[in-house]
């Protein structure tokens, strides 16, 4: 097993894999942007890519508690390419990976990539929802 690979899988018995959800329909997208209950969050990742995987690690310790105030996503930008184009779309925010967007109502609310995607901006932005 891989460093990442409870990421990678839905049926990861690992914690962390149930933190996340993993969208892979397009029907998975708009219920992300229709979910009006609570705010979204949506990580968009490369395996690929050094600083993901680093903006990944700062943001694994805080999962918890960042779920506590919204739901969150994961994509896997290469494996599902066309979803992360379609969410890029339907958002109007152009993609970075990694990258982080926040939607409230069914709108972006805030987002950021590489280096300003920290588990302590997120917090913040999510604490202004409450």
């Amino acid at each position: 097993m891989g460093l990442f690979d409870f990421l990678k899988s839905d049926k990861s018995k690992n914690n962390e894999s149930s933190i996340w959800n993993h969208p892979s329909e397009f029907s998975d997208i708009d219920d992300i942007l229709n979910n009006h209950a609570r705010p979204q969050l949506v990580f968009k990742h490369s395996f690929r890519c050094m600083v993901s995987i680093s903006t990944l690690n700062r943001l694994l310790p805080q999962l918890e508690l960042i779920k506590n105030s919204a739901d969150i996503h994961f994509i896997d930008v290469v494996k599902d390419r066309e979803l992360s184009q379609y969410f890029a779309k339907a958002t109007n925010v152009v993609h970075q990976s990694p990258q982080c967007i926040i939607l409230h109502k069914g709108q972006v609310f805030w987002h950021d990539s590489h280096g300003g995607v920290t588990p302590d901006i997120i917090l913040e932005c999510l604490e202004e929802l409450i």
